[in-house]
């Protein structure tokens, strides 16, 4: 869906009729996938407040609405994936012609990215850590 999107405004692609249907759809099946697994959650806590329990999501210092940040995560996921996938058929495909961008051959763009995903994951993972370690990551997330 991201890509479709980002290849129609970034690379001037022009999506025919069906690919936007397809879109749509895509679109509705997440706010629907989304809006089940928050009333899944709400009725779980609903449960465990009747019985007494403070449910895992507490217990982990999570607190509420851990669905929602699941979906969130998962769709930030998807946008980057797009994100890398249309600035590499941008960069790759670019010809003498285009001032604006420099050829560049593929081992070099994927080694280049490799760099950029290694020092932008170990960033997240030291500042989750760093969250854990000092007990409030509910602080560091909300």
């Amino acid at each position: 869906m991201f890509v479709a999107i980002l290849k129609q405004f970034v690379l001037k692609d022009l999506l025919t009729r069906y690919q936007w249907v397809g879109i749509a759809i895509n679109c509705i099946s997440i706010v629907l996938v989304g809006f089940t697994a928050m009333m899944i959650e709400a009725s779980t806590q609903a449960a465990n407040e009747t019985a007494g329990d403070s449910g895992d999501g507490e217990a982990l210092g999570l607190g509420g609405g851990t669905a929602i940040i699941g979906v969130v995560l998962i769709l930030l996921g998807a946008l980057v994936q797009s994100v890398q996938y249309v600035f590499e058929e941008k960069v790759m495909s670019a010809d003498d012609n285009d001032p604006d961008v420099a050829p560049t051959p593929p081992l070099l763009l994927v080694r280049l990215m490799h760099h950029l995903i290694l020092s932008s994951y170990s960033f997240f993972i030291n500042f989750i850590a760093f969250c854990s370690r000092l007990n409030f990551a509910h602080n560091c997330f909300f």
